[in-house]
């Protein structure tokens, strides 16, 4: 048996999704929950070979990989300097994994 739950908070500047994926097994419940999380600016920092590069947004780390999406541009069209919004999951770390990335 399977539950899914989700939940929005909005902040100014800020939104957060959190969604629980609850699977009752064997008596135990597990939980695993995600963090959405929107950075909007231009990229710094760039390195790696696409799809797995990383990056700088106002300073917080962001990581591609095999499966971002691109919006407006590919991965090779990334460059310092260039103005993007990232979709993704924000770890404890305060590295963003990008869901989706949009060139600007």
């Amino acid at each position: 048996m399977s539950h899914r739950i989700a939940r929005i908070w909005k902040a100014p500047g800020l939104a957060i999704a959190a969604a629980a994926a609850m699977t009752l097994s064997g008596g135990a419940l597990a939980e695993s929950p995600r963090a959405d999380y929107e950075e909007k600016g231009a990229v710094s920092e760039l390195a790696g070979i696409c799809p797995q590069v990383t990056f700088r947004v106002n300073g917080r780390l962001v990581l591609t990989h095999a499966g971002t999406e691109w919006e407006d541009g590919t991965c090779q069209e990334l460059d310092n300097g260039r103005r993007v919004e990232v979709d993704g999951t924000l770890r404890a770390d305060g590295a963003l994994i990008a869901h989706e990335v949009e060139l600007e």
